[in-house]
């Protein structure tokens, strides 16, 4: 019986093989004979009532092991299998053809209405990885954003590295940068801006503290957006599930050793579920709003304008994404609700920046870009990363003959 019912359980799949109302009445039977003989059912009795509970809460008509849902009111915790490891190719080529217009020139058109600087608060030094030509502040006084304001630039970064820090340091330091960028937009004439906190694209960081932390200075925006797809680390959300991609595959976030992190860990991969996850259920998954491919690649720019201008004040908002099309059409779109005077946070992996300032990837830069005109072999690697994955990259590196 455990063998068979509990497969169904891990899949939610309660398609009636055997109705749960059949057992209430074949148990009620035995039951009732088993008193009629003075025969105690000690524990037959006890389960004749779980499943007769099932009965009563309308779940009688499904699969006996429906049961669980029973168990499921009683304890608050959910019964579930884990998200299947997917083929990648499979995946992609079975979703919508994007969207066929590229919306990057319409971006850069966006932004010459849209007056607004995107100010990145980059929480670790990898985050400039997708730009190029975008000044970096280190620090943050009022002189210094003051002085940025006064450039009117698209984008700047300053880099935090807050993911460092302690939640409470974390926080306090948002709070202060968002302070100070409060009072330097002040001093500079007409100057509007909205703010991206750059995290990792495999949601380690710390959320929501400093989301909190930017809207306890700035006020409630018209939506948290989140939006870790990351192309070039292999980073898909897709039907809501971020995935991580491991060669052909793609991994569920919250099966990885990213997800085992012991300052950041997580469970969910769905990213509604995360969010109530780590907001401790005071954003609850049912209350997170998400932009799905399916809109992104049918419906455009002026798609993703409408379903951001329907959102209500305070919402939180996920965003699908499966290539760099998508977010760049999101890009746009969001453009367009701020014109329409709606306000957001970001909280997003790399490649949202370069696509929301329309930032086209270059190719590396060569010896001679640099006036080298000496051919010459080898190279500084640096290795900034102390998870796993990384270390196998470096025993690969380290096998290569020299």
């Amino acid at each position: 019986m455990f063998e068979n019912r509990v497969p169904h359980m891990l899949d939610n799949d309660y398609t009636p093989y055997s109705a749960l109302d059949i057992f209430v009445k074949d148990m009620g039977i035995i039951a009732r004979e088993c008193l009629s003989q003075r025969v105690p059912l000690h524990i037959s009795t006890i389960a004749h009532q779980l499943f007769l509970a099932g009965s009563a809460a309308g779940w009688g008509r499904q699969d006996d092991a429906a049961v669980v849902k029973v168990y499921e009111t009683l304890s608050g915790v959910k019964v579930e299998g884990r998200l299947p490891v997917l083929k990648k190719e499979a995946v992609l080529q079975s979703l919508p053809s994007e969207w066929p217009l590229d919306p990057i020139d319409d971006i850069k058109g966006l932004i010459k209405k849209n007056a607004k600087t995107l100010i990145v608060l980059d929480d670790d030094p990898t985050g400039t990885q997708t730009v190029h030509g975008i000044e970096v502040l280190t620090e943050w006084s009022v002189a210094s954003l003051v002085e940025q304001f006064r450039k009117k630039p698209l984008c700047f970064f300053i880099l935090t590295n807050s993911r460092a820090l302690s939640s409470e340091k974390a926080s306090s330091l948002i709070t202060d940068i968002c302070r100070n960028l409060r009072t330097a937009s002040n001093s500079v004439e007409n100057t509007e801006y909205t703010v991206v906190l750059r995290g990792d694209s495999t949601l380690r960081g710390h959320f929501p503290e400093e989301a909190d932390a930017a809207v306890s200075v700035l006020g409630e925006m018209d939506a948290w957006i989140i939006c870790p797809f990351f192309l070039q680390g292999g980073r898909y959300t897709i039907e809501d599930i971020h995935y991580v991609g491991d060669l052909d595959q793609l991994v569920p976030a919250g099966d990885t050793e990213f997800a085992k992190d012991a300052s950041f860990g997580f469970k969910s991969s769905n990213l509604r579920e995360w969010v109530e996850e780590k907001t401790s259920g005071r954003i609850p998954a049912s209350s997170v709003a998400s932009i799905s491919i399916q809109l992104l690649r049918k419906g455009g720019p002026d798609a993703v304008c409408e379903r951001l201008c329907s959102l209500q004040k305070g919402s939180t908002c996920i965003v699908n994404a499966a290539s760099e099309r998508d977010i760049a059409v999101f890009a746009a779109g969001m453009i367009q609700a701020e014109l329409k005077g709606k306000s957001f946070l970001c909280r997003t992996a790399a490649s949202f920046v370069s696509a929301r300032i329309g930032i086209v990837a270059k190719a590396p830069i060569l010896p001679k870009d640099l006036g080298n005109k000496i051919e010459s072999t080898g190279g500084l690697i640096v290795v900034g990363s102390y998870v796993p994955k990384t270390t196998k990259q470096v025993d690969y590196l380290l096998r290569i003959p020299s």
